[in-house]
């Protein structure tokens, strides 16, 4: 039975929620948009899974026509061409199961001795697997080759084209346009502040950033997504350890943007942001740099050689054209395992003067010595000391007689310097291990690393002390432990252990205020909590507490359903920021009224289920546990967008326990696809009693699509008690939904 490859679900679902972004570096960092693609990309999602369901329960003739069709929809995936051929071997065609193998390649499938060992591409097709896995062997080979680089310090590469792909469906149109396109170029700087790069490509390629609404890379839009990895050994050409950027434009300026993959998503950064322009001979120019503290703990120095690939995408309609410095059809996925690259050396004789880095043999320990390497290169030959230390998160020395120092000889150029470093002994927790060296010339150069102690049975230890905590928050804690243990487990050797010691850190604070007052709830700020789903499986929910909770007279929970597009975290973020940064605070009054909120913003189609469950039960399982917990009468429910249906369903369903409605109406809200007003007025009674309701009406969205202007009017028909009414221009976002929901939330107390 062949499988896909590549998933859709985020890796460790739900894993590091607690976490917020800690690169311990001066990076700028903004939340991404919410791609406006949305319904594309959940009309995609559902045909994968729908071919996939086929494809377990064996299904094959029924799922060959609906794969056939999604590899016109969509040529690119090559995972799909690969389960099209599976399927036209065993119950179609033989002859087209080597054309969609074949497609498959093109696109950019890479597993190929599973291929050849796939029980569903034996017979007649296996001799011409085995020819055209070796023929696209050799063609990578020969490209990688030729697309290799080497860089000296603070010297522009020669360029490097950027090859159009090959056309994946054997289209005349498609090829035609293809070969149209001309390859644009690609050079890099290396120089201390980070790597510097510069794309040029010719007039064809201007509509990449000149279009109307354009959107950024991770969007769904056109631009430069980069991948910088270390290689799987020195003569590789493919990675499992790698950093993707992409580069763009959005809102007619220049946006940057690096996939982190401990939360799973992109975030825009300000200094990857790049500068473009279109010259006067129409050539489009593109210059960005990549600080060294983005590809942290990786450096050109102790890491040469990197795996460099670049693709430059133009999207439009159904169309996807791409150029790339190795063919790679990866590019667009940020959750591929693996991905191609191209040699990427840095010479270090370019290097003048004293440089000093290193590296650990891996940034997790336990009960074995880590092996380290430091890299000296120095102006000058002659006597030079050596200082070795161990520290806690606060920069204090953990060994018994503070740091071991020792004298040594280097040579002018590099100087390379081993040495064993032991946490063992040390307790769990996060340890910085820093270097200095003092060069013949008199300069002192430091460098430093994090590293995670994990020794034998950390695990346990965690256990027993959850187990002393508040049954109602034994699945939070349990939950960020497994979390923990799962992360640690899939840990790349060289990657930063920064998420994972600040989620420790974040564990190690909840047990502490457990110890302490009785609950692992802060007294105020952002926070996430684990409850039971209705189906037995737990769902996160991300917590904002305003800070007075502990001694107002009582709380009005504000659960806010926002269904299936991953913002919740941020979301729950942003409406902190309108209490501690905001223009406008709303005004605590602390104590003096019994409607004091708290929110809680709930993930609602969570991985961990194994499908989507029915919105509605998940809706309320989270209004009734934030009932129970904080000991309130009821909640106020805010319906964002697609959820807002969910929000009026579950009114009916117990309208004595919402104390306010906040519906933000855009184009999804569709609960009722297709329905006459008459079924819609039955599904909203009755009326609930002097229940508040506010309507955002974002206008240019729902005069569009959904039915917001078909309930509304019902809610107004039937009587319901509507106290604001407001339209909104331009699209729905998360920075408006936000801001508007709390003022809407301090105007109920």
């Amino acid at each position: 039975m062949s499988r896909r490859l590549l998933t859709i679900s985020r890796l460790l679902a739900g894993a590091l929620l607690f976490l917020t972004i800690s690169l311990t570096i001066s990076l700028t960092i903004f939340s991404a948009t919410v791609a406006l693609a949305a319904d594309a990309k959940n009309d995609r999602r559902a045909s994968v899974a729908r071919i996939n369901d086929l494809m377990r329960q064996d299904r094959r003739a029924e799922a060959l026509p609906l794969c056939q069709q999604y590899t016109v929809d969509f040529p690119h995936d090559p995972v799909m061409w690969y389960n099209l051929a599976c399927l036209e071997n065993t119950v179609g065609d033989a002859e087209r199961a080597v054309t969609a193998y074949d497609a498959a390649l093109t696109a950019g499938f890479s597993e190929l001795e599973m291929a050849i060992k796939d029980p569903d591409l034996q017979g007649e097709i296996g001799t011409a697997i085995v020819e055209m896995n070796a023929a696209e062997v050799a063609y990578l080979a020969q490209l990688t080759a030729r697309q290799s680089l080497s860089l000296d310090l603070d010297s522009w590469s020669e360029p490097r084209a950027l090859i159009p792909h090959r056309a994946v469906v054997p289209s005349a149109a498609v090829s035609s346009v293809a070969g149209l396109l001309s390859q644009p170029q690609l050079r890099l700087m290396w120089h201390n502040g980070g790597l510097g790069l510069e794309l040029t490509a010719g007039q064809d390629w201007e509509t990449l950033f000149s279009q109307a609404g354009t959107l950024a890379p991770w969007n769904g839009g056109s631009g430069l997504i980069l991948s910088l990895g270390v290689l799987d050994d020195p003569a590789a050409t493919t990675s499992e350890n790698h950093h993707l950027f992409a580069f763009g434009i959005e809102a007619k300026g220049g946006v940057g943007g690096m996939f982190i993959a401990a939360q799973q998503h992109w975030q825009q950064v300000l200094e990857l942001a790049p500068k473009i322009r279109v010259d006067d001979q129409g050539q489009l120019h593109l210059t960005a740099t990549i600080p060294w503290e983005a590809l942290m703990p990786y450096n050109p120095v102790v890491d040469t050689p990197l795996g460099l690939n670049a693709t430059l995408v133009m999207t439009g309609g159904q169309q996807l054209h791409r150029a790339s410095l190795v063919e790679t059809g990866d590019t667009l996925d940020p959750l591929a395992q693996k991905r191609r690259f191209a040699r990427l050396d840095f010479r270090t004789d370019s290097i003048t003067g004293d440089l000093f880095l290193g590296k650990l043999s891996n940034s997790l320990s336990g009960s074995q010595p880590l092996d380290l390497e430091l890299i000296a290169i120095s102006g000058e030959a002659g006597p030079a000391a050596l200082s070795l230390n161990f520290m806690d998160q606060a920069g204090r020395s953990v060994l018994p007689d503070g740091p071991i120092s020792g004298s040594l000889t280097l040579t002018k150029g590099t100087n390379r310097i081993t040495r064993q470093a032991d946490f063992s002994p040390l307790n769990t927790g996060g340890y910085i291990m820093q270097a200095e060296m003092t060069f013949p010339s008199g300069n002192k150069k430091i460098w430093a690393s994090t590293v995670l102690q994990l020794p034998a049975g950390w695990q346990a230890q965690y256990e027993e002390r959850i187990s002393m905590v508040a049954l109602s928050e034994q699945g939070t804690v349990n939950y960020l432990l497994k979390t923990i243990a799962t992360a640690a487990a899939n840990h790349l050797p060289r990657r930063s252990p920064g998420a994972l010691v600040t989620t420790l850190i974040d564990l190690d604070q909840m047990l502490a205020d457990a110890d302490e007052n009785g609950s692992i709830l802060p007294k105020k700020g952002s926070f996430a909590f684990v409850y039971p789903g209705p189906d037995g499986y737990d769902r996160v929910c991300h917590l904002y507490l305003p800070a007075g909770r502990e001694v107002a007279d009582g709380l009005n929970p504000i659960v806010v359903l926002n269904h299936g597009n991953g913002q919740e975290a941020r979301l729950a973020a942003r409406i902190g920021r309108n209490y501690e940064h905001g223009d406008q605070k709303p005004t605590l009054k602390t104590g003096e009224d019994d409607r004091f909120p708290v929110y809680l913003v709930p993930e609602l189609a969570p991985a961990a289920a194994g499908k989507h469950t029915n919105l509605v039960a998940e809706a309320e399982a989270c209004r009734l546990w934030a009932m129970d917990y904080f000991q309130a009468p009821g909640t106020a429910l805010v319906g964002i967008d697609g959820a807002g249906g969910a929000a009026l369903k579950v009114v009916g369903k117990a309208p004595n326990q919402v104390r306010g409605l906040l519906v933000i109406a855009g184009q999804n809200l569709d609960p009722w696809p297709q329905a006459q007003p008459e079924f819609i007025r039955q599904q909203l009674s009755p009326v609930p009693a002097q229940l508040p309701v506010s309507w955002l009406d974002f206008r240019n969205e729902t005069r569009r699509a959904g039915q917001a202007q078909d309930i509304l009017q019902a809610m107004k028909d039937l009587g319901y008690r509507i106290t604001d009414e407001q339209e909104v221009r331009g699209g729905l976002n998360l920075t408006q939904v936000a801001d508007r929901l709390v003022l809407w939330a301090e105007g109920l107390r």
